[in-house]
């Protein structure tokens, strides 16, 4: 197996291992992986009610791994292109991109952002934002995905996004200014 497969089999198995860990004692996700052939996206993952049942509500990831560690509060590269952000949100679910530095094999930074209706374009870099090593990242994304398919409008907005993060920090800077 070669390096590059190696390391994008460990982000794929460390990403895996986070949303499968419970939340609050509760298991919230089953994850499936969608095989080596599939094209775009790497897990499905469905949302489970507090009896650990998958009740219907599900999104996709899509991984990207790198050994190349970055600057102390960069990002991690991610490259996901124009095209690609169009074929998943054309699925007309959530979908989210994830990049995971693996530099040192016991220090993984592991960050996601949303691939929603305000992201235009492609994505260079995952902004170290929103840390899937945070259970309150990953219980954002149940919540969110629990909403969407509520919603009968059934376009994706999340707050998982660069946007959603600078309008809040707006808002909370407003706040101490008061």
């Amino acid at each position: 197996m070669s390096t590059t497969n190696h390391l994008g089999n460990l982000g794929e198995d460390v990403v895996s291992l986070l949303f499968r860990r419970r939340i609050d004692k509760v298991y919230r996700f089953s994850v499936t992986f969608l095989g080596e052939k599939a094209q775009l996206l790497d897990f499905m993952v469905n949302l489970l009610d507090d009896n650990g049942s998958e009740y219907g509500p599900f999104f996709f990831l899509q991984v990207k791994t790198t050994a190349t560690i970055g600057a102390p509060g960069a990002g991690i590269p991610a490259t996901f292109t124009a095209e690609e952000v169009r074929n998943a949100r054309a699925r007309k679910v959530p979908v989210y991109l994830v990049a995971v530095e693996s530099g040192d094999d016991d220090a993984e930074r592991i960050f996601a952002i949303a691939i929603d209706e305000t992201l235009k374009g492609g994505v260079a870099v995952v902004p170290p934002i929103f840390s899937l090593a945070d259970k309150a990242t990953r219980m954002r994304i149940y919540d969110e995905v629990h909403a969407y398919f509520l919603s009968e409008a059934k376009i994706f907005q999340s707050h998982l996004t660069r946007q959603a993060y600078a309008s809040q920090k707006g808002r909370e800077g407003n706040d101490e200014q008061s």
